[in-house]
């Protein structure tokens, strides 16, 4: 008998119920049991486990553990305890998960682009005031991280008529974008950026990279927006430069500490628009498909083809 895959969530009983039902449904030859219902000889056996927001401790605790298999895109809170334990990590390449950033990217960029933050702010203040049009085809957008949800933003953009730009940790090449590089790219690819999309993933590299250094690099009156993790931007900073009217508008969708506490200045920020972590939902139908194909993958042939790399976190 195969040995049973625990799935390891901090989510809401009912969430995990929702989970746990769609992963039987892609893979009733497997036994997915929530984790707190197996007993300890059993998890002891446990060499896949699924996580979600999961329980480090329990983590550490799975002594035959060879990889677990997430639920979502981010992977930072694992990586440490991956490398102490010695078990791979699988992510999320879910190609919906791209598409619904790709919509979110869209959105908010002509949420942006069109000025809606002042209209809302004349409409609060019963101002009637036509603001100039700006044509996409006249905007420039920058994506900060060309990985999948990246690329899929990209070319989103880039069929909405925007001028789209990128910049990633090495050489990319995407067709119709123009791209930068590594350390000697990035303050060239930020001054051009009119709005600034931040899709980088969190690693030890990556944690307060968008900062006053680059926000005072960005042209006066951009507009940054954060789809990835809290920690690649310093809040701090980016309040500064709004309140020096150097930022436009910020969207963030993503913060330090989820939920956002109610007494977090952010919340009454005119500059600001909040988000509750949606930019890309994870969609239960197709990504237990994906995770059914990777579990028989590994069934079938002892290995995988693709982990996160441990050292760089992605």
């Amino acid at each position: 008998m195969k040995p049973i895959i625990p799935f390891v969530s901090n989510y809401s009983l009912e969430e995990k119920t929702e989970w746990l039902n769609q992963l039987q449904i892609a893979m009733p030859e497997e036994r997915v049991v929530l984790a707190e219902n197996i007993d300890v000889i059993e998890l002891d056996k446990t060499e896949i486990a699924i996580v979600a927001d999961p329980d480090l401790d329990l983590l550490k605790s799975l002594k035959s553990l060879k990889w677990v298999q997430t639920l979502s895109a981010g992977v930072e809170g694992l990586i440490a305890v991956a490398k102490s334990h010695n078990f791979q990590i699988v992510r999320m390449i879910d190609p919906n998960l791209s598409n619904a950033m790709a919509e979110s990217v869209l959105t908010w960029a002509l949420f942006i682009k069109n000025k809606i933050p002042t209209y809302l702010l004349q409409q609060k203040n019963k101002n009637w005031n036509q603001l100039n049009y700006q044509p996409a085809n006249k905007c420039k957008i920058g994506i900060l991280g060309l990985g999948a949800m990246g690329k899929a933003s990209a070319n989103k953009l880039l069929k909405n008529n925007f001028q789209v730009l990128g910049w990633s940790h090495s050489k990319n090449s995407i067709d119709g974008v123009t791209t930068f590089y590594g350390e000697n790219g990035l303050i060239d690819f930020v001054r051009q950026c009119q709005i600034l999309i931040c899709l980088l993933p969190l690693t030890n590299e990556t944690k307060g990279f968008v900062d006053t250094r680059l926000l005072r690099e960005l042209p006066e009156g951009a507009s940054v927006i954060n789809f990835s993790r809290g920690g690649l931007l310093v809040t701090n900073d980016l309040l500064v430069e709004l309140d020096d009217d150097h930022i436009y508008h910020a969207i963030l969708d993503v913060f330090d500490q989820e939920p956002l506490p109610v007494d977090n200045c952010l919340w009454s920020n005119p500059k600001v628009t909040i988000l509750p972590h949606v930019a890309a939902i994870t969609d239960p139908n197709t990504a237990t498909v994906i995770v059914a194909k990777n579990v028989k993958g590994y069934r079938d042939t002892g290995s995988l083809r693709k982990f996160v790399d441990l050292s760089k976190g992605y």
